[in-house]
């Protein structure tokens, strides 16, 4: 969690700092004079920096974590309550999944956008988190 707080917003690269030598040698050619050597930006692999592996790890998490939930919710639902479960029949169950369809459909065009633009998508993450 606090991983992804760190990483969520990574700060780019100043473009300036990267294109103050090319302007030089552009302004060495005009004036006729030999250009210095234009240092060449170093070559950074993106799939190796620590915010790729970072988010690739931890969505790989978040994806076991929902299929383990969508495969284990529908069994404690179905199982008898002397086991710990709630007891209810398949027309329940499936009630029960569908309504939480119609849920999503209601919050991730409607509500999520307007949660998003008021909040941002940071503190909206946090939420997420928390809830």
């Amino acid at each position: 969690l606090a991983v992804t707080y760190v990483f969520l917003a990574e700060p780019s690269p100043s473009t300036a700092a990267s294109q103050q030598p090319v302007k030089k040698a552009q302004k060495a050619q005009a004036e006729g004079t030999k250009p210095a050597t234009v240092p060449s930006a170093p070559q950074v692999n993106p799939l190796r920096s620590l915010a790729v592996v970072t988010s690739v790890g931890l969505y790989a998490l978040l994806s076991t974590c929902a299929g383990t939930f969508n495969t284990v919710f529908p069994l404690f639902l179905f199982t008898g309550t002397a086991d710990g479960g709630f007891g209810f029949d398949s027309s329940q169950v499936g009630l029960l999944l569908g309504l939480g369809v119609q849920l999503q459909l209601f919050w991730q065009p409607l509500v999520f956008p307007w949660l998003t633009r008021k909040l941002g998508f940071r503190s909206c993450c946090r939420l997420g988190f928390l809830l």
